[in-house]
């Protein structure tokens, strides 16, 4: 062969070895590059490269990583039997074999949380979906917890938060049905537990509250028969008792009233420039009715400078803690949670008349209450409810009030009695502890227009120590430390 042609061939031969090096090492450096894209999660890059490597070892990982796209995108649409069988068909081999075993363990745990729902066993079906992964599961680890929570309240007694709870579960809850009964149970007693709260306070000759407790059975169920035969009575004794206030006068103009006040030394401290400038305080209640307006004058009457706003708080528990929280501004309309609602109306002080409580001084309101009244310097009064014993629900945090009735004697016990009960007060122009609470809310807030920094503590001392003792000595539960009688404005 011609010298010239072997050289020829032989610089063939090095360009092909060249170019198969070329590939060769093209090839290693995709495969290695996919490898490094696979171990930061970056699955798309990986396939990218491992495809372009053409690697023999690369078709394997590849259908790995596929397997796991698979997985993971039948997870996040709840398909969790497909989920687990591709998860399934990945190598223990695989890089990324950790994130797949969480794809597969939390298909499996979904599909035991299912299979334990069904037979009822609740704790341990909440408890896997609480190990399993996407929203599917998160959705009913939060729907069991609003069943148990509503089953809870209904064996407590709260009927409404067992209404509001068991509201919250879809039609799509496996055990939709026994949801249901909850619901329409907790309906049932909240209606006879309004009507027999309004037959009671009928013939008590409370006749604004017996219609009060009267239309909100009506507001919850419309055609209860009970109730609309009581109706028309209701609310005409309502409506002449109401005329009889307005006839009075809401506080100021009744002859009682004014005698209260001079007694307690509230007319000195107005005199003497104390009239609630600066205060915001919220009356709770439990609607926009003749009665709240009636409570929120009195402390308006008292601090006539002060902000007054009429709302209500509201919220939901989950049996042992209050969940969230709301006030509504019956001026408004508005309704925010509570700590901004607290913040943004710079609310200070807060008086309670509603009743619903349960005698607890533990319960989760009495706990939220008290966190707040220490977070937000918070000073709270509250009624401590009439013939039929405790019944504020922020009873154990709220100062909690008694009445008494006076016509210049010796002031006479009236309403509930109970250890809870902190401070006696007049009642103003109609007998109920409803009314006493503003009055003592009005005072704290004479004292709180002297010093803006007053926190309940130093309010509940001041009264302890200004107090006329009633009753046994000493704190008793028929008058709690007595009747508070302001000192002098410049003591």
């Amino acid at each position: 062969m011609p010298k010239r042609n072997l050289i020829v061939i032989i610089a063939i031969l090095v360009a092909l070895a060249a170019v198969l090096l070329a590939v060769l090492t093209s090839s290693g450096r995709y495969y290695e590059k996919g490898l490094e894209a696979l171990e930061r999660g970056d699955l798309e890059e990986a396939l990218d490269d491992l495809e372009i490597s053409g690697n023999a070892d690369a078709a394997e990982m590849i259908a790995a990583i596929r397997h796991h796209q698979k997985a993971a995108a039948a997870l996040d649409k709840g398909d969790f039997e497909k989920a687990r069988k591709e998860a399934e068909a990945v190598p223990g081999s695989y890089p990324r074999s950790a994130d797949v075993k969480k794809i597969y363990d939390g298909a499996l745990k979904y599909e035991k949380g299912i299979e334990a729902l069904k037979k009822g066993e609740y704790e341990e079906a909440a408890g896997y979906f609480d190990q399993s992964v996407g929203k599917a599961a998160a959705d009913l680890a939060e729907d069991i917890g609003n069943h148990m929570a509503a089953a809870a309240s209904l064996r407590s007694g709260n009927y409404r938060n067992a209404m509001n709870d068991a509201a919250l579960v879809p039609e799509s809850y496996p055990r939709y049905d026994e949801v249901r009964e909850i619901y329409d149970a907790a309906l049932a007693l909240l209606v006879e537990e309004y009507i027999s709260g309004a037959k009671e306070s009928f013939a008590g000759g409370e006749y604004m509250d017996a219609y009060k407790s009267l239309r909100m059975a009506l507001e919850y169920d419309p055609e209860n028969s009970e109730a609309l035969g009581l109706r028309d009575a209701y609310q005409r004794k309502s409506k002449e008792m109401e005329a009889k206030i307005e006839l009075l006068g809401r506080f100021l103009t009744d002859p009682d009233s004014i005698a209260q006040r001079k007694m307690v030394n509230i007319n000195d401290w107005n005199k003497a420039g104390y009239t609630g400038k600066g205060l915001t305080i919220l009356h709770d209640d439990t609607g926009d009715t003749p009665h709240s307006k009636a409570c929120a004058s009195i402390i308006q009457t008292i601090l006539p400078d002060a902000t007054v706003i009429r709302g209500n708080i509201s919220g939901r528990s989950d049996g042992a803690a209050i969940t969230d929280a709301n006030i509504m501004r019956y001026d408004t309309g508005e309704s925010l949670p509570f700590d901004e609602a607290i913040e943004k109306w710079n609310i200070s002080m807060i008086n309670n008349s509603t009743d619903g409580g349960k005698n607890d001084n533990d319960s989760p309101w009495a706990a939220f209450m008290r966190d707040k009244i220490a977070q937000f310097d918070l000073v709270c009064t509250g009624a401590a409810g009439n013939r039929n014993g405790m019944t504020n629900p922020y009873q154990g945090a709220f100062i909690i009030v008694g009445s008494v009735a006076w016509n210049g004697g010796d002031p006479q016990k009236y309403g509930a009695s109970g250890d809870a009960i902190d401070f006696s007060m007049f009642t103003g122009y109609q007998p109920g502890t409803s009314f006493a609470s503003p009055f003592l809310c009005g005072m704290a807030g004479l004292l709180k227009s002297r010093d803006l920094g007053l926190g309940q503590e130093q309010v509940y001392s001041y009264f302890r120590n200004h107090s006329m003792d009633l009753g046994a000595a000493g704190k008793d539960p028929d008058y709690g430390w007595g009747l508070p009688i302001l000192g002098s404005p410049e003591e």
